[in-house]
């Protein structure tokens, strides 16, 4: 029976029973469950501490797994939706992206370059830690978790809006 509605349920469960098991390896880089959950709580403190806020759409541009991972759980624990940004498509198709997401604030990794005025408050991903001074967001199965967007085939990237209720069915199904 699945009894996570959303996929930070699920990840509480998995730090909760098993800690010290393995939950993401990207690269040659192996984290726990609870170093995973660590790494999220000091990246949603240090989005707060730039400006995140419930609520807001916030762009991710970053080609680097643990980075993604860790912020895509810190914007949803913040209460924020997540707009994860193809950093391999044109500039043009880039800012279409943009246009259709309308992001509140953006983040990006070091390793990315970001060459586009932006109509958005836009921080790299890094710095020191913070830590989150607000409860842990508890989302509804209908909140908006994240905005996807197609590959674009047909010349346009389409937005996919993605609920919690539907992430988490996803998870619990995989």
């Amino acid at each position: 029976v699945n009894n996570f509605r959303n996929p930070i349920d699920f990840f509480f469960h998995q730090v909760e029973t098993t800690p010290d098991a393995i939950a993401l390896i990207a690269n040659e880089k192996k984290l726990t469950y609870i170093e995973l959950w660590r790494a999220i709580i000091s990246r949603a403190g240090w989005f707060c501490h730039h400006g995140l806020k419930s609520n807001m759409r916030v762009a991710i541009y970053t080609d680097n797994d643990v980075e993604l991972t860790t912020s895509l759980f810190a914007i949803w624990i913040a209460g924020a939706t997540c707009v994860p940004i193809n950093i391999t498509l044109k500039p043009d198709q880039i800012n279409l992206v943009e246009q259709n997401a309308v992001p509140d604030i953006g983040f990006y990794s070091g390793n990315v370059v970001i060459d586009i005025a932006k109509k958005f408050p836009l921080f790299p991903l890094a710095g020191e830690a913070k830590d989150l001074d607000k409860p842990v967001n508890r989302p509804e199965p209908d909140d908006c978790a994240i905005i996807m967007f197609t590959s674009g085939t047909s010349g346009v990237p389409k937005a996919v809006p993605m609920t919690y209720g539907a992430l988490g069915h996803n998870t619990w199904e995989t």
